[in-house]
């Protein structure tokens, strides 16, 4: 029986509405679909390339690149703050050309034993975070203690984003910066005079 595809679309409807109005439950409910599932270094980095090849190559826009490099350039570290593990956002940090560092959600992993090895423990997500999600306010206070492990004021850093789960993290930095927002980041930007980078490309 294929009963899981109308289970599935119901639980992709399900997340688009969490997503719209909670990011932060929206993390805690998808990162449930990892349990189980190999979060040994080699099968993170599997995923993380195969997502990088799979979803996220198609959506680095080529003018954030090409900003990433001015600020390289000039001495500027680059650092992404996502709701993505670190080990999926690993990818695209270095495709974008940032700094090494990726402020990321971390998901639970413990060890179980191996059956099919009849032998050994491999670790296994729980499906639970380590760490509060990195959404809304919370990408805020990562990037703030971030910057203070520097010995820099946050209000002394820009800040990129595209969604309105990214309005606090770009009202912590000093310079806010709305990369083709949606409605209400648009909104917001307008209202506190942010430049506004339209950097998706028309089809």
């Amino acid at each position: 029986m294929l009963l899981w595809i109308p289970l599935m679309a119901l639980r992709s409807v399900i997340y688009l509405i969490v997503d719209r109005f909670d990011r932060s439950l929206f993390n805690r409910l998808f990162y449930r679909l990892y349990r189980g599932r190999d979060a040994s270094p080699a099968a993170r980095a599997r995923a993380g390339a195969w997502l990088f090849d799979t979803v996220y190559r198609r959506k680095i826009f080529p003018a954030a690149r090409i900003r990433i490099a001015e600020l390289r350039r000039a001495g500027t570290e680059v650092v992404l703050v996502t709701g993505s593990p670190d080990w999926a956002a690993a990818p695209v940090a270095r495709a974008l050309g940032c700094s090494s560092t990726v402020l990321g959600a971390r998901l639970e992993a413990d060890a179980d034993v191996d059956s099919r090895a009849g032998q050994g423990r491999r670790e296994r997500f729980t499906g639970r975070l380590a760490a509060p999600p990195v959404a809304d306010g919370e990408k805020a206070v990562l990037a703030r203690a971030y910057a203070a492990e520097r010995g820099v004021e946050l209000t002394d850093c820009a800040g990129y984003g595209d969604a309105w789960g990214d309005a606090p993290l770009l009202r912590a930095c000093g310079t806010g910066h709305a990369v083709s927002p949606d409605a209400r980041l648009r909104a917001e930007a307008v209202r506190l005079g942010w430049e506004i980078c339209e950097w998706r490309e028309k089809r």
